[in-house]
């Protein structure tokens, strides 16, 4: 059974990530809502093309596979495009993953990655957040 990892202090939302097959396609939806282009990156240590969108302080990730061996194709292959991942801000991700772990709970990479703009990423294993993918992000 795990345990309560407690407040892990998480900031904010940092963003809602989408899996799309065709990222600049898909922008276009976003933009007709009000939501402008922020940037855009390969980030190889995920396999994706990530164009992060803003409204407000909303932020939304675009995720296109750049390989079909990534996990974000894997995903639309099974389940189609949509929802892929909420994101958190946490101010130490060492420091949440040390107290996630002694809770019992699990992340899908033993270290933190490189994750799009600079920032250090792990996620938590679904099967631990009732089916979504949670990422930390510092």
């Amino acid at each position: 059974m795990q345990k309560d990892p407690g407040n892990f202090n998480s900031s904010a939302l940092d963003h809602i990530a989408v899996a799309v097959r065709d990222a600049d396609a898909a922008r276009r939806i976003y933009e007709l809502i009000g939501f402008h282009v922020e940037g855009a990156e390969d980030v190889p240590s995920q396999q994706v093309k990530a164009v992060l969108l803003k409204l407000h302080d909303v932020h939304v990730e675009l995720l296109e596979p750049t390989s079909e061996d990534s996990s974000v194709a894997k995903a639309i292959a099974k389940r189609g495009e949509g929802l892929h991942h909420l994101a958190f801000r946490v101010p130490s991700l060492d420091e949440a993953m040390r107290r996630f772990q002694d809770g019992g709970f699990t992340f899908l990479y033993e270290t933190p990655q490189p994750g799009a703009a600079g920032k250090r990423i792990n996620f938590l294993h679904p099967r631990h957040c009732a089916g979504v993918l949670i990422e930390l992000c510092e």
